[in-house]
């Protein structure tokens, strides 16, 4: 795994290497608009090239002659798969990275809840006992209640 821990014994306490930094900033501008509107006048463009373009520019004569035969589709759909396929596995990183981090926090929340129960309990039984429950009244004490 690609994670550089700044203290072996506390998990708590990753910092990403390289690999998940990347991931993280990938997967993060995915989910952005900007990203979105790009991709949109992109292939916006791309089709007003081919439509305002002229009978050459239809005429494919113009690219190469692997591009305009049937085997074609091979070298293009093999560099939009993997281009896929990579872009996939680094935000599936970044999630598995959001996933642990999800999971430190719930202990942490899990922890804090506890501590406050026991604290809840502490009082209340403080509040029965004089002696907070820890140790029976000295004799000639006056009982409770």
């Amino acid at each position: 795994m690609d994670v550089v821990r700044s203290d072996p014994a506390n998990h708590d306490r990753e910092t990403p290497g390289l690999f998940l930094k990347f991931a993280n900033w990938v997967s993060e501008a995915m989910g952005k608009p900007a990203n979105l509107a790009f991709w949109f006048v992109l292939v916006v463009s791309w089709t007003l090239v081919f439509v305002l373009g002229g009978p050459y520019l239809a005429s494919g004569k113009w690219l190469p002659r692997w591009f305009t035969s049937t085997g074609y589709n091979f070298p293009l759909n093999l560099i939009t798969t993997v281009a896929e396929l990579f872009i996939g596995f680094l935000v599936a990183a970044a999630a598995n990275r959001a996933q642990d981090a999800l999971t430190v926090l719930l202990a942490h929340v899990r922890a804090g809840v506890q501590m406050a129960l026991l604290d809840e309990i502490r009082r209340r039984v403080t509040a029965i006992s004089p002696n907070g429950g820890l140790a029976p009244p000295p004799q000639g004490a006056p009982k409770p209640g």
